[in-house]
């Protein structure tokens, strides 16, 4: 048997793909629409960055939501829709639901550098989430099964949120006003 049994690879797609959906389906229309709609107004302009906000604002308050109540009723979502025999996805979709929180924050980014001409650092950010999913893909998996795969996707996600810091200084965006910008999402996940 391989080292990723049918099994294994089963539950963790079922997992993604449920965790991460609404995140993929999110991402490319802001991917799609963000760069565009940076290089009109101006990457570094005043309506480049509130447009930008806007965007962090709006994608935290309706994805935030929802994939951490997907992540915090996993176990009653995976039953009712997939049945008891798909119970070992509930660990893998917790995981994959943070990621997917974390991925729709981070979305918005990629447009932004490239708008503010900074595609070397989306390239690093590629080749960083890659090197840390090789790096944490094995380890994790034959430790924790599926839920280590989740983990694995997780940490290459959130192994570039400290990239953040280079489109800020690039675009003048402060801390204070991303974390505004997220506030309200974060808000409207900690009432579910």
């Amino acid at each position: 048997a391989g080292f990723f049994s049918t099994s294994l690879l089963g539950v963790y797609q079922m997992a993604n793909v449920m965790g991460m959906t609404l995140a993929t389906e999110t991402t490319s229309i802001v991917v799609a629409i963000g760069f565009p709609l940076y290089m009109k107004y101006g990457a570094r302009s005043e309506q480049s960055v509130t447009a930008f906000l806007a965007t962090l604002r709006m994608i935290a308050c309706y994805v935030l939501p929802g994939v951490l109540f997907v992540a915090m009723m996993a176990q009653d979502i995976v039953p009712a829709l997939l049945g008891q025999r798909w119970s070992g996805a509930i660990g893998p979709l917790r995981v994959s639901a943070i990621a997917a929180a974390i991925l729709c924050l981070d979305t918005p980014w990629t447009p932004k550098l490239y708008s503010l001409g900074l595609a070397r650092v989306e390239v690093g950010r590629s080749i960083l989430r890659t090197v840390v999913l090789a790096a944490a893909l094995y380890p994790l998996t034959a430790r924790f099964g599926a839920v280590g795969s989740a983990l694995a996707m997780l940490a290459s996600t959130a192994a570039v949120i400290p990239t953040w810091r280079t489109g800020m200084r690039a675009a003048s965006i402060r801390l204070s006003d991303l974390l505004r910008a997220i506030a309200p999402g974060l808000i409207l996940s900690a009432l579910i």
